[in-house]
């Protein structure tokens, strides 16, 4: 249900910037997925816009973080750093 909620949510219309399986997008669509809470952090503070690139199968870091569960503490500041990122 809530990858619905993602995939129609405003925060992730047109934002899918481009398919990039680079090394960057690999290691963070990984860390989401195994709940690597430090390098999910220190990989977008370091690149904030990579939350809204894509991998092959089209899907940013929110795709991935709402296909990962348990959904943990990371969920609510993933989605409030897509929400800054949008508005700046």
């Amino acid at each position: 249900m809530v990858l619905a909620v993602v995939a129609s949510s405003p925060l992730t219309v047109g934002f899918a910037t481009r398919h990039d399986d680079s090394l960057s997008v690999s290691v963070l669509h990984k860390a989401i997925r195994d709940h690597r809470w430090d390098e999910i952090q220190d990989t977008l503070y370091n690149n904030p816009s990579l939350i809204f690139q894509v991998n092959s199968r089209g899907w940013n870091a929110l795709h991935v973080a709402a296909s990962s569960r348990p959904y943990g503490p990371w969920w609510k500041w993933l989605l409030e750093l897509a929400a800054r990122e949008k508005s700046a």
